[in-house]
C-alpha cells in the first residue's frame, strides 16, 4: 500500500466541520485531535460553557469509548494465560445462572451474548452497582448466545467482576493498574471530580436539561456505579496516549499494553454472518461488522480507512478512531448526545489530509 503521511495544512475542513456543529448549537463543546504513532499533530477546542472557553485538556463524558479500554484489561488476562476468551464466564463467576452458562467473554465483547440493554433505564431508577450486576446476571436472554449480535452495555458489568476476582481488586482499581496508569492516563477516571480539574458535562446526562444539584447528584451516581460499558471520563491527550499504543503495536513509552498479536485479535472483524437485533426485530441485511470491543469501520461504508482501521463512539458525542495501516488516529469530543453523523464526517475529512510520504 502506498506509504501516507499527514499534511497539516489540509487538516482545517475537518476542524471546521467540528467548529461548525458548536457553532449551530448543537453542542456547546468540542475537542479535536489528531495524531501519528509519534504524537499529537494538531488539537483544538471549540466552545464556551460557563462562560469559559473549552480546553484541549477538558475531561469530558466519553461513554461507550470506554469498552474498548476495559476490553484491553480482560484481554490482557487471557494473554497471561489466566482465562480463555471462549471459556464460559461460570467457570470464572460460578455464582451465574444456568440460564447465563453458554456466555463466554468473548459473547459479551462480540455484543452477542443474548444479555438484553436497558442501561437508561437502569441509570433512570438510580440502581446500585451490586444491582446493575444482578441485573446483567439474571436477565432473561433475547437469544442465545453467539446467535445474533445485539448491542449491550449492561454486560460489561461480568467482565468488569472478572476482572476485579481475578486480580483480587476492585474493578476500578484492576483497569487503572492495568490500562490507565502504566498509558500515563492521568485524567481518566469513572468521576468527574476525581482528579481535579475542569469537565464538561454532556447535555442533559442524558434525560434534558438538569439543575445544578440534580447534575452533580448524577455525576455523583455515574461514579458510583463505575460502568465499565460507559463511564469513563477522559481528555483527548489521554485518548491520544491509548490510540497511539495501538498504532505501535500494543506498546507506548515503555510500557505494553498487548502483545502484537493480541493487538490484531482484537481489532479483527468476529461478527461477519450475524444478523444484528435491534427493539424493532432483527436486520436481515445488517452486518454489524465488529471486532472484540472495537467497530470495523472499512464495514459501514461511512469513513475512508484500511481493513485494519479500529474505532468506537460514545454516545455524548465522542469518538475515537485508529487506523495502523496510515498510522492515524483521531479523536473527537463533544457533550451533545448522538453526535455520530458529525464524527464520522469529521475523520473522513481527517484523512483527506494524508498524502504520499
Amino acid at each position: 500500500m502506498l506509504a501516507l503521511r499527514i499534511d497539516p495544512d489540509r487538516l482545517q475542513p475537518a476542524f471546521d466541520a467540528l467548529e461548525a456543529r458548536v457553532d449551530a448549537g448543537r453542542a456547546t463543546a468540542a475537542v479535536l485531535a489528531v495524531a501519528t504513532s509519534e504524537g499529537i499533530v494538531r488539537e483544538e477546542a471549540f466552545g464556551i460553557v460557563g462562560g469559559d472557553l473549552v480546553g484541549v485538556d477538558d475531561r469530558f463524558f466519553i461513554a461507550s469509548i470506554t469498552k474498548p479500554i476495559v476490553a484491553t484489561a480482560v484481554v490482557q488476562l487471557a494473554a497471561e494465560g489466566r482465562i480463555l476468551l471462549s471459556e464460559p464466564l461460570r467457570t470464572y463467576l460460578p455464582e451465574l445462572p444456568g440460564s447465563h452458562a453458554a456466555i463466554t467473554a468473548w459473547h459479551v465483547l462480540t455484543h452477542t451474548s443474548g444479555i438484553p440493554d436497558d442501561v437508561f433505564g437502569d441509570w433512570q431508577d438510580q440502581a446500585p452497582r451490586e444491582e446493575l450486576v444482578r441485573r446483567a446476571s439474571t436477565r432473561r436472554l433475547a437469544f442465545a448466545p453467539g446467535e445474533r449480535y445485539a448491542y449491550c452495555s449492561v454486560s460489561f458489568y461480568l467482565l468488569a467482576e472478572l476482572l476485579a476476582r481475578m486480580d483480587g481488586v476492585p474493578f476500578e482499581e484492576s483497569l487503572r493498574r492495568r490500562v490507565i496508569a502504566p498509558m500515563r492516563m492521568t485524567a481518566t477516571s469513572f468521576s468527574a471530580i476525581d482528579p481535579a480539574g475542569s469537565y464538561i458535562v454532556p447535555d442533559g446526562l442524558p434525560s434534558g436539561p438538569l439543575d445544578p444539584a440534580a447534575e452533580l447528584a448524577t455525576i455523583a451516581y455515574l461514579a458510583s456505579i463505575a460502568m465499565p460499558g460507559g463511564g469513563l471520563w477522559s481528555t483527548a491527550g489521554d485518548l491520544v496516549r491509548f490510540a497511539r499504543a495501538w498504532l505501535r503495536g500494543g506498546t507506548l513509552d515503555g510500557a505494553r499494553l498487548l502483545p502484537p498479536a493480541w493487538i490484531d485479535l482484537m481489532g479483527t472483524e468476529q461478527t461477519r454472518g450475524l444478523r444484528e437485533l435491534t427493539p424493532d426485530g432483527p436486520l436481515r441485511d445488517r452486518d454489524p461488522h465488529y471486532a472484540l470491543a472495537w467497530g470495523k469501520p472499512a464495514g459501514d461504508g461511512d469513513t475512508p480507512c484500511s481493513e485494519r482501521a479500529i474505532e468506537h463512539g460514545g454516545i455524548s458525542g465522542t469518538r475515537l478512531f485508529i487506523d495502523p495501516v496510515t498510522d492515524l488516529a483521531v479523536v473527537v469530543l463533544a457533550n451533545h448526545w448522538d453526535v455520530a453523523e458529525t464524527s464520522h464526517a469529521v475523520v473522513a475529512a481527517v484523512h483527506s489530509a494524508l498524502v504520499p510520504a
